[in-house]
């Protein structure tokens, strides 16, 4: 179940009627998991900061909030219909220039403002150039969104077994980051997964 709404407040979930719906093995939230927060892996835990699934807030259209699993497709989708969650909704903000403002909404409360990071590199004798430059043009430029087109299918299965391990098959071209990610997740050691890297096309 992911959120309709691009930034608002979590006042409640309920999953009782998905859980009493034939054909429902398990319903799971924020309750069910160890609350570990994730990031991109092999950066700094400062930027860690998203959880398995919201709990207090989300933050973009289709933030997690809730999962089923099911006998079938068709009764996990009912039951992710059954689950209701009230929200508060909070002012959205659309625009990079807007969030990076003083006094903008914060989109993570914990931080001081919206700005991450910040990175300046300079290369060569920046103040000379201008200054020797006849004309001086500052614009800001912007081009369309880009996202890779990888061909093969986007899927994790997972098998555990009775001794606490999990054999996991995903397409990723960085296996030791994915586990090294799960094991983090989860709260267990790196060596309770076996990750196995299947076809990676485009």
């Amino acid at each position: 179940l992911r959120s309709p709404l691009p930034h608002a407040r979590i006042l409640n979930i309920n999953t009782n009627k998905a859980k009493k719906l034939l054909g429902v093995k398990a319903v799971i939230t924020a309750e069910d998991t160890p609350r570990i927060k994730l990031g991109r892996s092999g950066i700094s835990g400062f930027f860690y900061d998203k959880l398995p699934m919201e709990d207090k807030k989300v933050r973009c259209i289709g933030d997690e909030i809730a999962a089923v699993a099911a006998v079938d497709e068709d009764t996990a989708n009912e039951a992710l219909k059954l689950i209701s969650v009230d929200f508060e909704e909070l002012p959205p903000i659309f625009e990079p220039q807007e969030a990076m403002k003083d006094g903008a909404i914060l989109i993570h409360d914990q931080r001081e403002s919206n700005i991450s990071m910040m990175l300046k590199y300079s290369l060569g004798a920046v103040d000379d150039a201008f200054q020797e430059s006849d004309i001086i043009l500052e614009e800001q430029f912007s081009t369309q969104g880009q996202s890779p087109c990888c061909l093969e299918t986007h899927n994790v299965t997972v098998s555990p077994d009775s001794s606490g391990r999990f054999t996991v098959w995903l397409s990723t071209q960085a296996p030791h980051l994915v586990r090294d990610s799960l094991a983090n997740i989860c709260g267990i050691s790196a060596e309770n997964f076996n990750v196995i890297k299947t076809h990676v096309g485009g």
